[in-house]
């Protein structure tokens, strides 16, 4: 048996829980059914925060310590890892599974496929941090794949034609310049300036004219070419070998120390001499110019590198150009491995693809659960997915009166309803959960809502699915649900009644308690009307409903029933006013309207049902009610409207006014009502409107729907009652 203990405090509004979740044979999952805007959001968040390592709050008191450890195995046990969890939100748009690539059919291949990608990435390390230790810059690959224009996922293929297209050329030295000193936003926005172009095109004009007088230099042979064939003469041993230069312009041959000199006399020359005119309009226009300061010093410092500034874009490319040549040996030894490991690689790509996938299984069972979507969809990648660790590419298939199209997930997305884009995130989900089945890793699954906004049928496909996620042993689920329908039905399909439990909130804290519901109520409350009175008051509504559609609403026994949701001070036309409707009254109705046995009746038969309403409303606020209990809900709602309607029709005092109203009164009465701008109104008219909202929909329970009588809190109605005790008993006095 696993178990998983939470305690939660001041977690994005929840006060305080403190659970522990037992996980066996008997108990599967748990289920929770929580209303809006109570926890289940909340709780699925603050999860959610585990994994993305990020802090828990309390967004509107952030000064509120918060408390969050979710364990296995009780209070003292081991803090569960981000790995082992996986919080499936009802929707999010964006989300991709992050273990497709787990559901590779061979784990042979799959392993070798690592093992290869891992020596990739393991010799590029070392290419990698001589380039940040060279530019200066800590993700200097990053700046390379742009500067180069390539994705950074397809960068060791741009490194490869980097190396196979200059390796055998004369790479210019530049590996004293750190990128980061001369690239910088502030430069490249002052080198796009016009006038200093044209200054740096003069510099250059000027340049070139006094590289073409040059004995050593020339147009296509710089300073920098001539160091460049210094430096790789030496390191060739030429000198070494007493061999000598020629220059093209000289009768004399010279060595290595002749060559160095006169390198060094005729740059000074030119550029220190000849040049100073066209570097001085330069540094004038970059003197006090923001962000220039990074600029000057480097043109400052390498004044022979001024033509370079004009074609900035092909600068940046020298250097990273610089820096991978700077050590061949590493750049070469990280091609190589790459070349001979792509090989290996394609041949494993080549072996998957002969072999049945489970991605293709994942999409096969999507398209079989959710047959009724208008779009069919297909994997095309299988290659990309492994080879360059993409997520599987769906094409999708629409599908409309009998014509088929490919079309993209955005123009796919710009035509489907709320539900089918909730299917297409779904596919997400199954990748992932399929993934994990697969590794066999303990997960807690936090499910919050996956069905909202299906229609029946793709619901009922959800749930078959859930069905089968909740019989693998390595995954403990814990489903979060608004929606009492989609709570009744997987409590039942999926065997979890016994673990299935209703959220109470207090101010203190939020509990569970035992659910209840998944039958039809009223088949429990046939047994139990005949003792329980407010099982009894309580089916007032319900009999009135069953009224409505054997005899229609005109009938006798329904004018009767609407006495005693509505209040009606007079007797008119044979139906009774609401305090002459006696309880042996409402006992006939229901033997003869749902079926209920006459001697089976407990109780006095001749006591008011109105007074017997106020009677069990009475006991229910003494009560400490920790139960459900939509019964007493409803006998707090009937109470809630009929005082607050007898206020008003007290408070209009026109009786041939109120005999009138035919239907909707609670509605026509607040319209009537007179109230005059003071703080006493004000506080009635709140009320009024509070009470006509809530009750109205606590009161109109049928055998269908009694969904928002489970959300309404218990204690909401309580509080709702006093007030409307208090406030209204008190000022119906004055009129």
């Amino acid at each position: 048996m696993e178990s998983i203990y939470f305690d939660l405090e001041n977690c994005y509004g929840i006060p305080k829980f403190k659970e522990s979740f037992k996980f066996d044979e008997r108990r599967k999952a748990h289920l929770i059914y929580a209303p809006n805007g109570v926890m289940k959001t909340s709780f699925s968040n603050t999860i959610n925060d585990i994994v993305l390592e990020q802090e828990t709050k309390d967004f509107l008191y952030p000064e509120r310590k918060t408390r969050r450890v979710v364990k296995y195995g009780g209070q003292k046990g081991k803090d569960i890892d981000k790995a082992d969890i996986l919080v499936i939100h009802s929707y999010f748009e964006s989300y991709r599974s992050e273990n497709v690539v787990a559901l590779l059919a061979d784990d042979k291949l799959k392993k070798k496929f690592d093992q290869l990608h891992k020596e990739i990435d393991n010799k590029t390390n070392s290419l990698v941090k001589n380039l940040n230790k060279l530019s200066g810059k800590r993700k200097a690959i990053d700046l390379l794949a742009k500067d180069f224009n390539v994705e950074i996922k397809d960068i060791h293929y741009e490194l490869e034609r980097l190396y196979d297209e200059y390796k055998d050329q004369n790479i210019e030295d530049f590996t004293s310049i750190k990128y980061g000193n001369i690239v910088t936003s502030d430069s490249e926005k002052i080198l796009g300036d016009k006038d200093l172009r044209r200054s740096l095109e003069d510099y250059i004009e000027q340049y070139e004219k006094l590289l073409n007088e040059s004995e050593v230099f020339k147009v296509a042979f710089n300073h920098t070419s001539a160091e460049n064939v210094l430096k790789n003469l030496r390191k060739d041993g030429f000198f070494k070998a007493n061999h000598q230069i020629l220059l093209s312009e000289s009768s004399k041959p010279i060595g290595e120390k002749e060559f160095k000199k006169m390198i060094e006399e005729e740059k000074k020359r030119i550029i220190d001499n000849e040049m100073t005119k066209e570097f001085n309009e330069i540094d004038k226009l970059l003197s006090g110019r923001a962000g220039a300061r990074n600029l000057r010093d480097f043109i400052t410092n390498n004044e022979e590198l001024i033509p370079q500034l004009l074609k900035f874009d092909e600068f940046k490319r020298k250097l990273w150009l610089s820096y991978l040549f700077e050590n061949q040996d590493i750049f070469k030894e990280t091609i190589l491995n790459f070349k001979n490991n792509k090989i290996e690689i394609k041949k494993v790509i080549e072996k998957a693809q002969q072999q049945e996938s489970k991605w293709h299984g994942v999409v096969q069972q999507f398209n079989h659960r959710f047959s009724n979507m208008p779009f069919e969809m297909q994997i095309t990648n299988k290659e990309d997915v492994v080879l360059k660790s993409e997520l599987p590419s769906i094409t999708f298939k629409y599908k409309d009166r009998g014509e088929v199209t490919d079309v993209n997930k955005e123009d796919l997305l710009q035509c489907l309803s709320n539900g089918e884009k909730k299917a297409l995130y779904l596919l997400n989900v199954i990748f992932e959960i399929e993934a994990r089945k697969k590794i066999s890793n303990k997960t807690l699954l936090v499910i919050d809502d996956i069905a909202d906004s299906f229609d029946y049928r793709n619901k009922y496909a959800i749930i078959e699915y859930l069905k089968e996620i909740v019989n693998i042993e390595s995954f403990f689920p814990i489903m979060l649900t608004h929606n009492f329908d989609f709570y009744r039905t997987v409590a039942g399909r999926l065997s979890i009644k016994g673990c299935s439990n209703f959220v109470v909130r207090t101010d203190e804290e939020i509990t569970l308690i035992k659910g209840e519901y998944f039958e039809n109520v009223f088949r429990t409350w046939g047994d139990q009307v005949y003792k329980d009175d407010t099982i009894l008051l309580s089916s007032i509504a319900f009999v009135r409903n069953l009224t409505e559609y054997i005899e229609g609403n005109d009938s006798e026994i329904y004018q009767n029933l609407t006495s005693l949701l509505h209040y009606k001070k007079f007797s008119i036309d044979g139906i009774k006013s609401t305090e002459e409707i006696l309880v042996g009254d409402l006992i006939d109705w229901c033997c003869s309207i749902w079926g209920r046995e006459d001697s089976r009746f407990e109780r006095d038969r001749k006591q008011s049902v109105y007074e017997l309403l106020l009677d069990e409303a009475n006991k229910i606020i003494r009560k400490d009610i920790k139960e459900e209990g939509i019964e007493y809900k409803i006998v707090l709602s009937i109470v809630i409207r009929l005082k607050t309607e007898i206020y008003m029709i007290n408070r209009i005092n026109d009786d041939e006014v109120i005999k009138k109203i035919k239907g909707y009164q609670t509605r026509r009465l607040k319209e009537m009502i007179e109230l005059k701008d003071t703080p006493e109104d004000n506080i009635i008219d709140k009320l009024i409107e509070k009470a006509l909202i809530i009750t109205s929909e606590n009161i109109h329970i049928n055998s269908f729907m009694y969904e928002p009588i489970v959300d309404m809190s218990i204690e909401e109605l309580k509080n709702l009652y006093k007030e409307i005790n208090a406030v209204m008993e008190e000022l119906v006095v004055a009129y």
